[in-house]
């Protein structure tokens, strides 16, 4: 029984001893899985640091919205800038200056700011006092592919309690590749200035005709004879301005136009600084805020070129022209985040003096267009131009120009009225379908003055008559040049290709001219129209006045068959004008028979010519058929 006893007594014993080794085992074990709780101090570091980081995402997006809006500047006033929506835009490239903000220093500056606008140096967080010594506050900003990472070193305490540094928070975005592609393209652009290449070849693409609104070349050659362009400022800052916006769009980044360049204002770029940037999407945009009218000149101004014959007689008309133009205007570049879904934009300013690209720089200021200077610095005196017709009833818009300046276009009442500089100019009064007015005149005497405008006779009908004459009693021949003691007419007058094979040259000189008006010359018109001899045909360019006529006929070119002079007046409301022309045909003489004429009548037959058709009650040049009295 008493061993019994201590066996039991010993397993108990075991049992306990067991038990405690397991209890001991499972508390070690506790231990190492979980470690002690973390104080109340650090967790609530804990908390401060994660609101702070916080704080500066919220800050570092912030900031990115003007840097990206702002060309990478917070304050872009202190730098050349342009206005676009709510935001001035720096220029980050002028001709062949560049001057590219660092971005990365202004992005510390933001968020610097935006801390300190946002912290205290003592704030309260959970009931404790948390103390914030921005006088050591460090940050760092670096732009890394695909994200930007910012690393703000505050001291900060929490009672005593020393926060762990630094404060480090990243924000997806393109940033990086966006700025190496915005660096490298005005690089390239100062050799290779795309957007003024593309305004002048866009510029080349416009209308031809000068009646066109849209009218904008820098040459060409007018070859119709009286065929006229007159352009003032007014007519050229909308298309200007068309072609502008027109080059600056259809510069096609990474992109193949659907139709022909050679016909278009598209200008293709796919490669800057030798890459291609296949992910970024770029557009250029042509700033509506931007005062074109102060930045666009051109000479002549205003544009006066009229087609004129090039030698006495003969109706070939070529006459080049060429224009200078001088304009600038920025360009606004947009290149699109596709991870944050924002648009960086940064400015450039395009020049174009003289028709080729200019020089311009960072400092705009430091040149003043001689339009500034003198049509609006020294406009220090007014003028007032009222623009009637010959009934005394106001013109309205005729362009007036005085110098360079445009006074205006004036009003229903006929009336321009604008500041101009005070001295001795050209004054010039232009409206399509009136004779222009032109005049060289102090400022003084247009305070308060009256212009007469003319009509101008279009689609005036030009009859080419004939008036069959012999020659009688030859005086000298045999040297393809003969005259005659007198000319008798032979048959009644009509057309002229019912006499033959004919062509007929016509000169008309206005008496009443201006050395200031371009209108102011000779016109040529043949019987030569629409690939053919004609009887009559339709002509533009004469106007009200009284004009000397010179007129001759030749028989292919080879034989001068007759030749006169005469003067008549052309009223507003004549539409028709009769020439009729002496055509010697025959010649008969004592000592001859009557043949047909075989020699040239000599030009200065031409006043004994008009008189027998005078005679004879024929007026050489009328508005009005004659009916002769002596056949």
């Amino acid at each position: 029984m008493s061993f019994r006893k201590g066996q039991v007594e010993f397993v108990a014993i075991a049992a306990i001893i067991l038990i405690a080794l397991i209890v001991i085992i499972l508390a070690l074990q506790q231990t190492a899985v979980q470690p002690p709780p973390v104080t109340g101090i650090e967790q609530e570091a804990k908390t401060v640091k994660d609101s702070v980081n916080t704080l500066i995402r919220t800050g570092l997006k912030e900031q990115m919205k003007l840097i990206y809006n702002q060309g990478g500047m917070l304050t872009p006033q202190s730098v050349l800038n342009v206005d676009f929506g709510m935001f001035k835009v720096p220029v980050w490239q002028a001709c062949d200056q560049v001057s590219i903000p660092d971005i990365e220093k202004e992005i510390e500056a933001g968020i610097g700011a935006y801390i300190m606008g946002n912290l205290e140096t003592e704030e309260e967080f959970a009931k404790k006092k948390v103390v914030f010594d921005f006088n050591k506050m460090d940050i760092d900003v670096d732009i890394l592919k695909d994200n930007i990472r910012v690393k703000v070193d505050l001291p900060t305490k929490i009672e005593e309690y020393s926060i762990p540094q630094p404060y480090e928070v990243s924000v997806p975005t393109k940033l990086y590749d966006i700025l190496e592609f915005s660096r490298n393209f005005v690089t390239d652009n100062t050799q290779g200035r795309i957007f003024e290449g593309a305004l002048i070849r866009c510029m080349t693409k416009f209308p031809t005709d000068p009646d066109s609104e849209d009218w904008l070349r820098p040459f060409g050659v007018l070859t119709g004879c009286g065929e006229m362009i007159h352009k003032t400022k007014t007519d050229l800052i909308s298309p200007m301005r068309k072609a502008i916006t027109l080059s600056v769009t259809q510069v096609l980044w990474n992109e193949k136009p659907l139709r022909s360049i050679d016909k278009n204002c598209f200008t293709p770029v796919n490669v800057v600084g030798g890459k291609t940037y296949p992910d970024l999407e770029v557009y250029f945009e042509y700033p509506p805020s931007w005062d074109l009218n102060q930045n666009f000149l051109f000479s002549p101004n205003p544009i006066n070129f009229v087609a004129t014959p090039m030698m006495s007689f003969v109706p070939i008309c070529v006459t080049p022209f060429f224009v200078s133009y001088n304009v600038r205007h920025p360009i606004i570049v947009h290149v699109e985040d596709s991870l944050t879904n924002q648009m960086f934009n940064f400015a450039i300013i395009s020049e174009i003096t003289n028709t080729m690209p200019g020089n311009c720089s960072l400092d705009l200021e430091e040149v003043e267009s001689d339009y500034m200077q003198l049509c609006v610095n020294q406009a220090n005196c007014q003028a007032k131009i009222t623009v009637r017709d010959r009934q005394g009833s106001p013109i309205e818009g005729a362009d007036v120009t005085y110098d360079i300046c445009s006074v205006g276009r004036t009003d229903a009442n006929g009336v321009a009225e604008g500041a101009i500089p005070c001295g001795l100019a050209e004054l010039h009064v232009y409206k399509n379908g009136y004779k222009s007015y032109g005049d060289f005149l102090p400022a003084s005497e247009i305070e308060d003055k009256t212009i007469e405008l003319t009509e101008v006779q279009e689609n005036i009908t030009l009859h080419f008559n004939g008036v069959p004459l012999k020659c009688i009693n030859v005086n000298r021949f045999g040297t393809n040049q003969l005259n005659c003691q007198r000319y008798s007419v032979i048959r009644r007058p009509r057309p002229i290709l019912e006499l033959g094979s004919l062509t007929a040259f016509s000169s008309f000189s206005p008496r009443d001219t201006s050395i200031w008006v371009p209108e102011d010359m000779d016109l040529v018109f043949d019987n030569y129209a629409e690939g053919g001899l004609v009887n009559t045909r339709i002509v533009e360019g004469l106007y009200p006045n009284t004009f000397d006529v010179s007129a001759f006929v030749t028989r292919n070119f080879e034989m001068m068959l007759g030749y006169v002079d005469a003067s008549f007046g052309l009223g507003e409301t004549n539409k028709d004008i009769y020439l009729y022309l002496p055509v010697v045909l025959r010649m008969d003489d004592d000592e001859f028979e009557e043949t047909d004429i075989n020699e040239s009548i000599g030009e200065g037959e031409a006043e004994q010519l008009g008189t027998v058709l005078r005679n004879c009650g024929i007026n050489p040049v009328s508005t009005s058929p004659q009916n002769p009295t002596c056949v």
